[in-house]
């Protein structure tokens, strides 16, 4: 008897897919995991999006991290342009 608890997993057996275990036996009930919809953000189900999240998690974390740094870096920049006058005008 399994321990593994009934729900959607990667299939062993074919790469790219999620197959349906049942707590005792796969069954023949099969997913493309890379069935998204990015227009609705749709990924087809929990189980997918879940596993899409925990395989892209430090491309997420850069994605999420440079939006504040980026900004920062520019503000600084024309700050700085604006204090030390590197317009070209005096």
């Amino acid at each position: 008897m399994s321990t593994t608890p009934p729900g959607w997993y990667l299939d062993p057996h074919q790469l790219g897919m999620y197959r349906y275990w049942d707590g005792e036996r796969w069954t023949s009930d099969a997913v493309h995991a890379g069935r998204a919809n990015f227009g609705s953000f749709s990924f087809g189900s929990e189980a997918a999006l879940t596993s899409w999240i925990v395989r892209h998690k430090r491309l997420l974390i850069l994605w999420v991290a440079s939006g504040p740094i980026i900004s920062a870096l520019s503000i600084g920049g024309l700050v700085a342009m604006f204090y030390f006058d590197w317009g070209g005008q005096s």
